[in-house]
């Protein structure tokens, strides 16, 4: 029976704190849609004052629709659990980390320092600063460096947490975790908005990849940190081991986790699904084409005198039949000549319709062939740039039925 009662009491004093966050809510919107309709709610009112018996129907209408609007309560479950997890957490003597904890003050302190540093460090072993895509390169430094510190407090935090049984702590991992996702997104978005101004453009494909690369290295410094911290306040309580001993035991395993990600992220290239050579461009009167494979017409004689002395042309050849998928994506082709055009510019004016990048798939010998205008004329750089074009998620699952069955079409 006393069971019952005190999980009624916790139920109503749950309920009593929805009503009153869902109450506060209202009266906030409903304050929003008042000030916005205020030239309506005049307009209405000098429509009204023409007409007496509308005038006094008007009121009781308006009394009701509020009376109505303030019954309906909206049920938000996830809402209703987090109070009460709150409200369980405060009745079992929770938050109380420096008050009752197991781990005392300094042992926190140190571990809690030198994981954060440690996850921060670990950050920058695979810190990539776009330096042609933004205009400033101290932008991204602060951003990264602010981010990093952040989720390595994170991960520095949630041992002691769990070791007081501060599970609520806790849930600032979900927060963080959020915080990386809306830091992907606005990566993503930022990206799109620079898209419609690049001459060749990197294809959604290749946008989606850059910002989930940004997203799942921000991880990095919130497990090296978590590492770290795991390993010196264990050092420390197990052994009884100085300062000195515990940093650098705990040193070792944030750079082991920061090396094991560096290497999860380590994508392949298009060396190594496939081989570059360069091909030879020519006109077959105003058609254009490289190694005999039809391009695009070009009409001006300028633009076809421009292709034969400053173009530049390769011809992608996959190792094998399962590879044919990737090269022959659409996505993974804008991606490489996005990519050549990073490095090497492109020898054209916005104005200029007829110079194009272009790239074409010969069916007949299972290859792709990549025609620009760069702005540098160097072969050797242009095949080192094309296969050093990373491998792209949504080209992998490409034409899979290759690698079930690649006897057959050799």
């Amino acid at each position: 029976h006393s069971n019952a009662s005190t999980r009624d009491e916790v139920e109503n004093m749950v309920e009593e704190v929805y009503q009153r966050v869902i109450v506060n809510n209202e009266i906030a919107i409903k304050i929003n849609i008042e000030n916005r309709s205020t030239d309506k709610e005049e307009n209405r009112e000098n429509n009204v004052k023409i007409n007496s018996n509308r005038t006094i129907n008007s009121e009781p209408i308006k009394q009701t629709r509020e009376i109505e609007n303030r019954q309906r309560i909206p049920n938000n479950p996830f809402l209703r659990d987090l109070i009460r997890i709150l409200i369980l957490n405060r009745l079992l003597g929770g938050f109380s980390l420096m008050n009752d904890s197991q781990v005392n003050d300094a042992l926190f302190r140190h571990a809690f320092i030198t994981a954060m540093i440690i996850g921060t460090l670990c950050r920058f072993f695979v810190l990539r600063v776009k330096d042609k895509q933004y205009p400033s390169r101290p932008q991204d430094y602060i951003e990264q460096i602010i981010v990093a510190a952040l989720a390595s407090s994170l991960g520095a935090i949630a041992l002691p947490a769990l070791i007081d049984k501060e599970f609520s702590a806790l849930t600032f991992l979900a927060v963080g975790i959020q915080q990386f996702q809306s830091l992907s997104q606005q990566e993503q978005i930022t990206l799109e908005n620079i898209e419609k101004d690049e001459i060749i453009e990197k294809g959604q494909p290749y946008i989606n990849e850059i910002a989930s690369t940004y997203e799942a290295r921000s991880y990095i410094s919130l497990f090296s940190a978590l590492i770290s911290s795991i390993i010196y306040i264990y050092v420390a309580r197990k052994y009884d081991a100085g300062i000195l001993s515990c940093t650098l035991l705990a040193i070792l395993g944030g750079v082991i986790v920061a090396l094991i990600f560096r290497r999860l992220l380590r994508r392949k290239s298009v060396n190594d699904v496939a081989d570059i050579y360069m091909a030879k461009i020519s006109f077959d009167g105003p058609i254009l084409k490289v190694n005999n494979i039809v391009m695009t017409n070009i009409g001006l004689k300028d633009s076809r005198k421009k292709y034969l002395e400053k173009g530049l042309a390769i011809e992608i050849v996959p190792k094998s039949m399962s590879d044919f998928g990737i090269v022959n994506d659409i996505g993974q082709q804008k991606a490489i000549m996005h990519n050549i055009y990073i490095h090497l510019g492109m020898d054209k004016d916005v104005d200029e319709s007829d110079l194009l990048a272009i790239s074409k798939t010969d069916l007949d010998k299972k290859s792709v062939v990549i025609v620009m205008i760069p702005l540098l004329k160097d072969e050797i750089t242009f095949m080192q740039v094309a296969g050093s074009t990373p491998i792209l998620e949504t080209s992998k699952g490409k034409q899979s039925a290759y690698k079930k069955k690649a006897v057959l079409f050799k």
